[in-house]
């Protein structure tokens, strides 16, 4: 793709950054796995690899061993035929490696090296399994039908530098291997060769536009209405609300990558509401963030968005690090704030040193709510006391301060 220089258009120029983003960042290859005592995985693997081959049949010495035979079938691909070697073969060696081949839903992450020298350069893998029914087959000896599972192996293959191998990234690369994968690929995947191999490629070239490039997006088109997810994360469980499917899934991603809660909150309401935890709804519309419940701003979180836009939009290690250190810096607080709660019971200095915790945390009444749910469904009786002692110690702290701004 050529650079049309300063007369390329705003538009134009968001088309050609996704299209590069997808053609350098976006590897990936799609493979048909099956499993026959029968099947022979080839030579690409190199003779000195047995388990990366299925040729067991063919050694005297392994004439009485049986043991299922993996096969990997490359259906899709963008990558050299170096690089799908090494990544043929480390499943390969990983699925031979396995008891049980019937696989429960589930995505793993390896660093994989083109040679075993160290001379070749590193690269990122992320493999996800999915499968689907075939249609109805005749069976050759009476005229019932039946249905047969068919597995494939989708690999998405980036750059070996720190990004992949994060946890925040781990979590969105599932979310899209199941929710986009599953809603739109299950559909085009056949066994018998590709329904539309293009749409296919487009759906895979896509991932790291989606699943890397999501904070840019957020901070370029939210900016200072940033604070208000940064804050929802912390508070609870939040929803996501937008007509615009592509910001709805940035927005979703970029809560997700940040939330201390469990899990991302569906769109069901049953499952939506609970007693025991705050829920927001945010609006996304016209790149303008609304939400259904007034939040008091916090210092914790304005240091945090200040960090996020003073990043370089480009930098997408440094903008995952920041949210993955603001979600990280929360949960380390959370549990240096339980601990000093339990000291609290049997040592007045430990109050002391959690209420001067709290008043340079900059979120002490987030860190308060937390940690008194936690009691609250464990029936901590003692800590809910010191709990109620901390809060009515800093709202008296708080009105002095106010009625000296008076």
């Amino acid at each position: 793709m050529s650079a049309s220089g300063s007369s390329e258009s705003p538009e134009t120029k968001s088309v050609n950054s996704y299209e590069n983003s997808r053609c350098i960042n976006s590897k990936y290859t799609l493979y048909l796995f099956s499993n026959n005592k029968h099947a022979s995985t080839g030579s690409e693997c190199g003779s000195n690899e047995k388990e990366h081959t299925n040729s067991a049949k063919n050694d005297p010495k392994n004439n009485h061993v049986e043991e299922p035979s993996v096969c990997l079938s490359l259906l899709e691909g963008n990558v050299s035929a170096e690089q799908e070697t090494v990544v043929r073969c480390y499943l390969l060696k990983t699925l031979s490696g396995r008891e049980d081949l019937s696989f429960e839903n589930e995505g793993k992450y390896a660093e994989l090296q083109f040679s075993s020298d160290d001379l070749g350069e590193p690269f990122g893998c992320y493999y996800h399994r999915l499968s689907k029914h075939s249609n109805h087959e005749i069976e050759s000896n009476n005229e019932t039908t039946s249905s047969k599972l068919h597995t494939f192996f989708i690999c998405l293959i980036g750059p070996s530098n720190g990004i992949m191998e994060s946890y925040p990234l781990q979590r969105t690369l599932l979310n899209f291997s199941v929710v986009l994968n599953y809603k739109i690929l299950i559909p085009l995947l056949d066994p018998e060769g590709l329904k539309n191999r293009d749409d296919m490629q487009l759906k895979l070239k896509s991932w790291y536009f989606h699943c890397v490039e999501y904070i840019q997006r957020c901070v370029e088109n939210y900016n200072d209405d940033l604070l208000i997810l940064l804050l929802c994360s912390l508070w609870g469980s939040v929803e996501i609300v937008s007509q615009d499917e592509q910001a709805k899934w940035d927005t979703e991603r970029f809560v997700e990558t940040c939330c201390v809660m469990p899990k991302l909150i569906e769109s069901s309401k049953e499952s939506f509401v609970s007693d025991a935890t705050l829920s927001f709804t945010i609006n996304v519309t016209d790149r303008k963030i609304e939400v259904n419940q007034t939040l008091d701003s916090s210092p914790y979180c304005l240091k945090w968005l200040d960090k996020l836009k003073s990043c370089p939009s480009h930098d997408y290690i440094g903008l995952h690090n920041i949210l993955e250190g603001f979600r990280l810096k929360t949960v380390q607080d959370l549990n240096t704030l339980k601990r000093l709660l339990q000291k609290a019971q049997t040592d007045h200095y430990s109050l002391y040193r959690a209420y001067q915790f709290l008043q340079a945390s900059g979120y002490e009444d987030i860190l308060l709510y937390h940690v008194k749910k936690e009691a609250s469904m464990a029936e901590e009786q003692e800590v809910l006391e010191i709990i109620s002692c901390l809060q009515e110690f800093l709202k008296n702290k708080h009105s002095k301060i106010n009625s000296k701004v008076k």
